[in-house]
This record gives structure tokens, sequence and C-alpha cells, in this order.
């Protein structure tokens, strides 16, 4: 069953094998190399974490 949320039919798609290599359905996931974030949920509070995440937005907004 495709998730309701899948609005523009891209989960669909993939398992269709409309589209090719889609993580989560054709690919495999890989986790980054060098992550931007790595929670440490065990040694910080929500709002700490939150922080940090806000530190890494450019003012003006996320532009990578």
């Amino acid at each position: 069953m495709v998730n309701e949320r899948d609005a523009n039919g891209p989960y669909r798609k993939a398992l269709a094998a409309v589209i090719t290599a889609f993580t989560g359905v054709s690919d495999l996931y890989e986790p980054p190399a060098k992550p931007a974030v790595e929670p440490q949920a065990h040694r910080e509070s929500v709002e700490e974490r939150v922080e940090s995440v806000l530190a890494l937005v450019p003012e003006g907004g996320y532009d990578a």
C-alpha cells in the first residue's frame, strides 16, 4: 500500500519501476560519511539539539 502522503506519486512510481534507484525502494540507504548533524540524545536536551541544528542554518535560510 502506498502511503497517503505520497501526493506527487514518487513512491508509487518507484514501486512500479518508473523511477529507478529510489532510496528506500530500489536503492539502499547509505548513511553520509560526514553528517552535518549527529544527534546525541543521551547527552543533550531537545533545546540544546535544536540550537545546534539552527546554528548550521545560515541567516536568511538554508541553501545547501
